[in-house]
């Protein structure tokens, strides 16, 4: 993920801009007026299983039957959107977490006037997202365990879902046992279709000038346990009551079929975030890949933004008193389970799972370590 070339690519978006449609700026949208994407070979760039993305490819023509392919993609389930090289795709529900390849054949497809097309899509151009974190309207400390992909830039490619947050709240996020190192410039969080949330196309001077409520950006904070924990991601995030009621049936704001408000401007959904952080663990980025995480989210839940070092230094006992593990089935529906004390959290932690995940990353790289205790012992000081 091209997290350290944000500039550059707004210069590239002032000029793609009208290749990308005409529709009305999202300044009357949702929570503020972000700049449309940039599409490239495949968009949006991340994706889970089962989600559609669109490829540009001279490979497949629409009405062509016999186009096969190999890889995380399938292009016989949806249709086109008109483009004659613009073709919309399935990713995989078997698809593995991570950069992912499709090679794509014309077998027994007529000729174009590139002659037989055969294309490969590399892996950098599209990165099979883990399953969805979802995040729970409460204050305490949760944690989950996941296995998250690790686009071919080496960016953790991170995805929550805040659906069920309605109530102004502070989160602090932190990677345990991942002494991973990184500032602001290098992290972006998205929408799942890839608007980045951090950019605007209007100054705004006073945070209280958003449409839906205050924004402060994200901020990172250094890890309390350098040689143990990553930095932290601070975020506040404002009520969403006042955008749910104008996005419901007949509301102002609600979505149309086409991905636009009854006003003409652009729905930019601010529910299914993808958190990129770009990284350095012991000076070197992580490898492209899955890298298995235990996230640790601090929430609390209050109508102004709190200050991470304040936070640390009286911590309300809410953080202490309400301490869960978040246990995410293969449907990602969630069970919250209940953990006595924070100092014991690992040992409540579903080690077996995590056994699991450590063993798929093996087969990838077999220098990681094969339980999570073991991960941590190793860097402990």
């Amino acid at each position: 993920m091209a997290v350290l070339r944000t500039n550059l690519l707004l210069a590239v978006a002032a000029i793609a801009a009208p290749l990308i449609g005409s529709v009305a700026p999202a300044e009357a949208g949702c929570a503020c007026d972000h700049p449309p994407p940039i599409r490239g070979l495949v968009y949006p760039r991340f994706a889970q299983p089962g989600q559609t993305v669109n490829v540009y490819t001279t490979a497949i023509r629409k009405n062509r039957p016999g186009c096969v392919q190999t890889g995380a993609l399938s292009f016989d389930t949806v249709e086109g959107d008109g483009d004659p090289y613009s073709e919309n795709a399935q990713v995989s529900n078997l698809a593995p977490t991570g950069p992912a390849e499709t090679r794509i054949w014309a077998k027994g497809c007529s000729e174009t006037a590139l002659g037989t097309a055969k294309e490969t899509i590399q892996s950098s151009h599209l990165t099979v997202l883990s399953q969805r974190l979802p995040i729970v309207e409460a204050s305490g400390t949760f944690y989950y365990t996941t296995l998250a992909a690790v686009d071919a830039e080496g960016t953790i490619l991170v995805p929550f879902d805040l659906s069920e947050v309605r109530d102004p709240t502070q989160f602090f996020v932190t990677m345990w046992g991942l002494p991973l190192r990184f500032d602001e410039s290098g992290v972006v969080y998205f929408n799942a279709d890839e608007f980045n949330l951090k950019l605007f196309e209007s100054a705004v001077l006073d945070p209280d000038d958003y449409q839906w409520g205050r924004y402060y950006g994200v901020l990172v904070e250094p890890s309390g346990d350098p040689l143990l924990h990553s930095d932290v991601l601070s975020y506040w995030r404002h009520e969403f009551h006042t955008y749910e009621e104008a996005h419901r049936p007949g509301g102002t704001h609600e979505e149309q079929p086409n991905g636009l408000h009854p006003d003409g401007t652009v729905h930019v959904d601010h529910d299914l975030l993808v958190a990129a952080i770009s990284g350095t663990i012991n000076g070197r980025k992580p490898k492209p890949g899955v890298i298995p995480l235990v996230i640790q989210v601090q929430q609390i839940i209050s109508k102004d933004p709190l200050r991470y070092d304040e936070v640390q230094a009286q911590p309300p006992a809410v953080l202490s008193d309400n301490v869960f593990y978040v246990v995410v089935d293969q449907t990602g529906l969630p069970t919250v389970q209940a953990i006595d004390g924070i100092t014991d959290v690992l040992d409540e932690l579903d080690m077996a799972s995590m056994t699991r995940v450590h063993k798929a990353v093996e087969k990838v790289e077999t220098k990681l370590t094969a339980t999570v205790g073991g991960l941590l012992s190793k860097r402990r000081p």
